[in-house]
């Protein structure tokens, strides 16, 4: 195997390169394969292997996507698809031709191949090519003045043509405090601006990640009785960037929660965590430094772009470094979108400046994803979320359902990551107050009130757990998911009204932390209402077949198959409802004071009997707690 680093005798090559890897882009042949439409034919399996162990970078690249895909070969109909027999006869194919619905194919004995892999030569479904010979590494900036003017342009278009999809230009209520970027008190042109009686205008407000604790720039009581105390050239990077983005924008105002919320004052944060919702809400612009781990790390460097210098033969014979790109196609899982507070900050945000770290992003409700970098950067735009238009104050016909919003906005907000328990129930008071206002539903710790059988639904994914990791400790309230700080899903059970056996909410209470944040952290509380009861020992014997049952606590692995041993007598199985032929209950157990709390979820699949439909199951009021 040839893995020589000279491409041409006209000079040395800064990475190795295998000999098909230099001739598919350093020869004439080479290039008219590359571009034509049966694509340049590259090394079979066992030679790609080989070649990426003898540290040919661009074969290393290319046995990363082909080791890790799940490949499939088409049929002589191309009809059905066929696990591959002797991944020996697959050939990698490589095409420059953007017609081609893929970059990259594989090919076994003239059968095309089919994988969910695509090598990043050029954009997917004819955007054009991403080879590029510039003579230096590519590198992406987000402070040109092209991006500057490009960002700015963007904004101007938003707020003036939006109208029926984004809120228009206006001047708000300031929050609280905001920092003034453009002050006369120091030289650093900074200060902590206390918002004047009905005192209106537009700011930008800033998301990021605070990182490990303790914050290093905070607001604090003795720095509001003196703000001389205060030395803003210690400012974290990511804050300092924020503040050069507000400026470029043209912005006066910047929000950022480590400084306009008074950090040692609980009074202060209390209702200041009440207003954030608003306060990303009214912001002309949301700042996300989405690429930045920590507030110590700025998010405004230029942006490199893994790649691989191939030898190119200009026209006049001259050695040329062509670029083509090693990274996969989907945007990295950024360190902004795995934090728990950030969700409902970028759900209520009109606008949002995305710093990633593959590209600077525009999202806003009438262009949800456009890039604003004449990056070489691709990628496929993820699906973005968002809520009713009458959040924000946009006429719409369109009827609001809780329910299908808010599952959909707990399954984004169970892959965050929080470091207190009672951070999940404040992480959404800002949604949660927004959706309550505009649909007429009623927020019950983390549930709906109009649908709350079926949001009651729930059940852990990850309870099986090594024996030294099992505990039998629950939350309060035991109904309620945002107590569970565990992986959970939700299932979608039927509502029928119909139903003799569906559950009826009589009334609820909720034992509030602070009763001035009702849509806050909750200690405890209770649902009262009519539902069908079969206790455990009048009912089968769990698991049986076609049925689940899920536990909420953890158990250990060896007792994975004789979860009955966990329901005693005190045991009991509501019916929630039906989930098209399954049965869906939960687990009660029964407390000394005749209040129940809930264990755990009971599916049963496929059951054309009404498990509670028997002589044994009786119709009665619970109290669940």
């Amino acid at each position: 195997m040839d893995t020589s680093s000279s491409p041409s005798d006209k000079c040395s090559w800064p990475v190795t390169l295998c000999s098909k890897c230099k001739q598919m882009t350093a020869t004439i042949a080479g290039l008219q394969s590359l571009i034509s439409r049966d694509g340049y034919r590259h090394h079979y399996y066992d030679d790609l292997r080989a070649s990426a162990e003898l540290a040919c970078v661009l074969c290393k690249a290319l046995w990363g996507f082909l080791s890790s895909g799940k490949l499939s070969v088409e049929d002589a109909t191309g009809g059905h698809l066929q696990p591959i027999k002797d991944y020996r006869q697959i050939q990698v194919v490589l095409s420059a031709r953007c017609d081609l619905k893929d970059s990259i194919g594989f090919k076994s004995t003239g059968v095309r191949v089919l994988g969910a892999i695509l090598l990043p030569i050029l954009m997917n479904l004819g955007v054009p090519t991403l080879l590029d010979t510039a003579t230096h590494s590519l590198a992406t900036s987000v402070t040109s003045t092209n991006v500057i003017e490009n960002t700015r342009r963007q904004l101007k278009e938003c707020l003036e043509t939006h109208g029926s999809n984004c809120p228009s230009k206006f001047d708000v209520g300031l929050p609280t405090r905001v920092i003034d970027v453009n002050s006369d008190d120091n030289s650093q042109r900074l200060s902590l601006h206390r918002r004047l009686l009905r005192e209106r205008g537009q700011y930008a407000a800033l998301s990021y990640c605070w990182g490990d604790p303790p914050h290093p720039f905070v607001t604090t009581a003795d720095l509001i009785q003196d703000p001389s105390q205060r030395d803003w050239s210690q400012l974290p990077a990511t804050i300092q960037d924020a503040i050069r983005v507000t400026r470029a924008l043209g912005l006066r105002y910047l929000w950022v929660d480590s400084l306009c919320i008074i950090q040692d004052d609980e009074s202060d944060m209390m209702n200041q965590i009440q207003l954030m919702g608003m306060i990303y809400k009214n912001a002309t612009v949301t700042i996300a430094a989405a690429r930045s781990p920590d507030v110590r790390v700025g998010f405004l460097g230029d942006i490199q772009i893994p790649q691989i210098p191939l030898p190119f033969v200009g026209p006049n014979g001259e050695v040329r470094k062509l670029w083509i790109h090693t990274e996969p196609p989907e945007l990295p899982d950024e360190p902004l979108d795995r934090r728990g507070w950030t969700l409902q900050e970028s759900l209520l945000s009109p606008r949002i400046l995305y710093y990633g770290s593959k590209d600077l992003i525009w999202k806003c409700r009438g262009e949800p994803f456009h890039s604003l970098t004449t990056s070489h950067t691709f990628y496929r735009p993820p699906l973005h979320e968002r809520l009713p238009p009458a959040i924000f104050n946009i006429p719409s016909r369109d009827a609001i359902s809780t329910d299908s919003i808010w599952l959909r906005i707990q399954a984004a907000f169970l892959s965050r990551q929080f470091k207190f328990s009672q951070d999940r129930f404040f992480a959404l008071t800002g949604v949660a107050h927004e959706l309550q206002r505009v649909s007429g539903d009623v927020y019950i710790a983390g549930l709906w009130k109009s649908t709350i059988m079926r949001q009651l639904s729930w059940k852990r994914t990850d309870n099986i757990v090594p024996h030294v990791l099992a505990q039998q400790s629950l939350s309060s309230p035991s109904w309620s998911w945002l107590a569970h700080f565990r992986p959970l899903v939700t299932l979608a059970i039927d509502e029928n009204p119909l139903d003799k056996y569906y559950p009826q909410l009589l009334s609820w209470s909720l034992n509030l932390a602070d009763e001035s944040a009702p849509l806050g952290y909750v200690l405890g509380g209770y649902l009262r209402f009519i539902g069908t009861i079969l206790k455990s020992t009048d009912g089968p014997h769990i698991p049986f077949d076609g049925a689940v049952l899920t536990l909420d606590w953890d158990i250990p692995g060896e007792d994975e198959q004789d979860l009955q041993k966990f329901v005693s007598e005190e045991f009991a199985y509501l019916y929630l409802g039906r989930r098209g032929l399954d049965q869906v209950g939960l687990l009660l157990c029964c407390l000394a004071d005749g209040t129940f709390v809930r264990r755990g979820l009971l599916l049963v699949k496929d059951s054309v009997q009404h498990l509670w439909a028997g002589p044994l199951a009786r119709r009665m009021e619970i109290r669940l707690v």
